[in-house]
Protein backbone atom coordinates (compact mmCIF):
# COMPACT_ATOMS: atom_id res chain seq x y z
CA UNK A 1 0.00 0.00 0.00
CA UNK A 2 2.79 2.70 1.10
CA UNK A 3 5.00 1.17 -1.56
CA UNK A 4 1.93 2.59 -4.23
CA UNK A 5 1.34 5.71 -2.61
CA UNK A 6 5.33 6.68 -1.94
CA UNK A 7 5.65 5.79 -5.72
CA UNK A 8 3.07 8.22 -6.99
CA UNK A 9 0.95 5.31 -8.02
CA UNK A 10 -2.59 6.60 -7.48
CA UNK A 11 -5.00 3.77 -8.70
CA UNK A 12 -3.01 0.83 -7.26
CA UNK A 13 -2.95 2.89 -3.67
CA UNK A 14 -6.61 3.96 -4.13
CA UNK A 15 -7.49 0.71 -4.54
CA UNK A 16 -4.76 -1.28 -1.98
CA UNK A 17 -6.34 1.13 0.71
CA UNK A 18 -9.73 0.62 0.29
CA UNK A 19 -9.36 -2.90 0.21
CA UNK A 20 -7.38 -2.41 3.76
CA UNK A 21 -10.60 -0.15 4.92
CA UNK A 22 -12.77 -2.11 4.08
CA UNK A 23 -11.06 -5.19 5.99
CA UNK A 24 -10.10 -2.93 9.14
CA UNK A 25 -12.35 0.34 8.79
CA UNK A 26 -11.37 1.09 12.17
CA UNK A 27 -7.52 1.02 11.47
CA UNK A 28 -6.15 4.33 11.44
CA UNK A 29 -3.45 3.70 9.33
CA UNK A 30 -5.67 2.50 6.30
CA UNK A 31 -8.05 5.37 6.37
CA UNK A 32 -4.84 8.09 6.44
CA UNK A 33 -3.66 5.99 3.61
CA UNK A 34 -6.74 6.20 1.54
CA UNK A 35 -7.07 9.51 2.22
CA UNK A 36 -3.56 10.59 0.81
CA UNK A 37 -4.33 8.42 -2.00
CA UNK A 38 -7.56 10.42 -3.10
CA UNK A 39 -5.57 13.41 -3.18
CA UNK A 40 -2.29 11.76 -4.66
CA UNK A 41 -3.09 13.11 -8.38
CA UNK A 42 -3.61 17.01 -7.20
CA UNK A 43 -0.73 16.18 -4.71
CA UNK A 44 1.96 15.10 -8.24
CA UNK A 45 0.01 18.44 -10.00
CA UNK A 46 0.89 20.70 -7.57
CA UNK A 47 4.76 19.74 -7.15
CA UNK A 48 4.52 19.74 -11.13
CA UNK A 49 3.23 22.90 -11.07
CA UNK A 50 5.99 24.13 -8.72
CA UNK A 51 8.62 22.95 -10.33
CA UNK A 52 7.70 24.64 -13.58
CA UNK A 53 7.38 27.72 -12.05
CA UNK A 54 10.83 27.26 -9.68
CA UNK A 55 12.70 26.81 -13.37
CA UNK A 56 10.71 29.75 -14.45
CA UNK A 57 12.18 32.07 -11.97
CA UNK A 58 8.56 32.47 -10.35
CA UNK A 59 9.06 31.81 -6.68
CA UNK A 60 5.67 33.49 -5.18
CA UNK A 61 3.91 30.78 -7.81
CA UNK A 62 6.33 27.45 -6.43
CA UNK A 63 5.70 28.73 -3.06
CA UNK A 64 1.76 29.06 -3.52
CA UNK A 65 2.18 25.62 -5.21
CA UNK A 66 4.32 23.81 -2.98
CA UNK A 67 2.06 25.12 0.32
CA UNK A 68 -0.89 23.48 -1.97
CA UNK A 69 1.12 20.12 -2.00
CA UNK A 70 1.99 20.24 1.24
CA UNK A 71 -1.88 21.24 3.00
CA UNK A 72 -3.14 18.51 0.60
CA UNK A 73 -1.25 15.75 2.17
CA UNK A 74 0.37 17.13 5.44
CA UNK A 75 1.78 13.56 6.04
CA UNK A 76 4.60 13.60 3.43
CA UNK A 77 7.59 15.20 4.61
CA UNK A 78 9.04 15.87 1.34
CA UNK A 79 5.64 17.86 0.76
CA UNK A 80 7.21 20.08 3.64
CA UNK A 81 10.95 20.10 2.67
CA UNK A 82 9.49 21.72 -0.78
CA UNK A 83 8.14 24.71 0.59
CA UNK A 84 11.02 25.24 3.16
CA UNK A 85 13.44 25.21 0.16
CA UNK A 86 11.34 28.20 -1.67
CA UNK A 87 11.27 29.77 1.13
CA UNK A 88 14.75 29.35 1.40
CA UNK A 89 15.73 30.20 -2.47
CA UNK A 90 13.85 33.53 -1.58
CA UNK A 91 16.32 34.34 1.64
CA UNK A 92 13.46 33.77 3.93
CA UNK A 93 14.95 31.90 6.68
CA UNK A 94 12.74 32.00 9.51
CA UNK A 95 9.57 30.84 7.29
CA UNK A 96 11.86 28.17 5.66
CA UNK A 97 13.05 26.33 9.24
CA UNK A 98 9.66 26.43 10.44
CA UNK A 99 7.94 24.49 7.79
CA UNK A 100 10.69 22.44 7.98
CA UNK A 101 10.42 21.72 12.21
CA UNK A 102 9.02 18.44 12.55
CA UNK A 103 10.49 16.87 9.53
CA UNK A 104 12.20 13.61 10.75
CA UNK A 105 15.76 13.71 10.48
CA UNK A 106 16.48 10.28 8.74
CA UNK A 107 16.90 8.38 5.37
CA UNK A 108 16.69 10.30 1.88
CA UNK A 109 15.31 13.50 4.12
CA UNK A 110 18.97 13.84 5.55
CA UNK A 111 19.65 14.66 1.98
CA UNK A 112 16.67 17.35 1.24
CA UNK A 113 17.03 18.75 4.84
CA UNK A 114 20.89 19.70 3.64
CA UNK A 115 19.72 21.15 0.38
CA UNK A 116 17.53 23.64 2.41
CA UNK A 117 20.18 24.33 4.92
CA UNK A 118 22.20 24.84 1.31
CA UNK A 119 20.17 27.42 0.00
CA UNK A 120 20.32 29.21 3.19
CA UNK A 121 24.09 29.54 3.00
CA UNK A 122 24.30 27.20 6.42
CA UNK A 123 27.21 24.96 4.68
CA UNK A 124 28.53 23.88 7.87
CA UNK A 125 24.56 22.66 8.79
CA UNK A 126 23.93 21.24 5.72
CA UNK A 127 27.20 19.36 5.59
CA UNK A 128 26.42 17.82 8.80
CA UNK A 129 23.31 16.31 6.98
CA UNK A 130 24.71 15.68 4.40
CA UNK A 131 27.65 12.93 6.04
CA UNK A 132 24.39 11.80 7.65
CA UNK A 133 22.79 10.74 4.64
CA UNK A 134 25.82 9.34 3.13
CA UNK A 135 26.38 7.19 6.44
CA UNK A 136 22.22 5.86 6.45
CA UNK A 137 21.48 6.06 3.12
CA UNK A 138 24.58 6.66 0.50
CA UNK A 139 22.38 6.24 -2.86
CA UNK A 140 20.11 9.52 -1.95
CA UNK A 141 23.91 11.53 -2.46
CA UNK A 142 24.37 10.04 -5.72
CA UNK A 143 21.56 12.06 -6.97
CA UNK A 144 23.48 15.61 -5.79
CA UNK A 145 24.90 15.82 -9.38
CA UNK A 146 22.57 16.20 -10.96
CA UNK A 147 19.82 18.36 -8.73
CA UNK A 148 20.47 21.84 -9.66
CA UNK A 149 18.51 22.84 -6.03
CA UNK A 150 21.79 21.38 -4.39
CA UNK A 151 24.67 24.06 -6.24
CA UNK A 152 25.25 25.56 -3.27
CA UNK A 153 26.55 22.54 -1.62
CA UNK A 154 28.75 21.71 -4.71
CA UNK A 155 30.80 24.89 -4.88
CA UNK A 156 32.10 23.55 -1.71
CA UNK A 157 35.51 22.29 -1.04
CA UNK A 158 33.90 19.48 1.02
CA UNK A 159 31.86 18.25 -1.98
CA UNK A 160 34.16 16.04 -3.51
CA UNK A 161 34.91 14.12 -0.53
CA UNK A 162 31.57 13.57 0.04
CA UNK A 163 30.62 11.78 -3.33
CA UNK A 164 33.96 9.99 -2.46
CA UNK A 165 32.40 8.76 0.69
CA UNK A 166 29.97 7.23 -1.27
CA UNK A 167 32.19 5.71 -4.04
CA UNK A 168 31.40 8.45 -6.79
CA UNK A 169 33.71 10.91 -8.38
CA UNK A 170 32.80 14.76 -9.30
Amino acid sequence: REEALAGGRREAALSAFQRAATIAPDDAAARTGLARARVLGQVLAAIDRGALAEQEGDLDEARRQYRTARDLDPTDPLNHLGLAWAWAVADQRDSALAVMAGVPEEGALLKEIAIVYGELGELDTAYDYLYRAADVDPGSIGTLRTDHSADPLKEDPRYPELLGRVGLEE
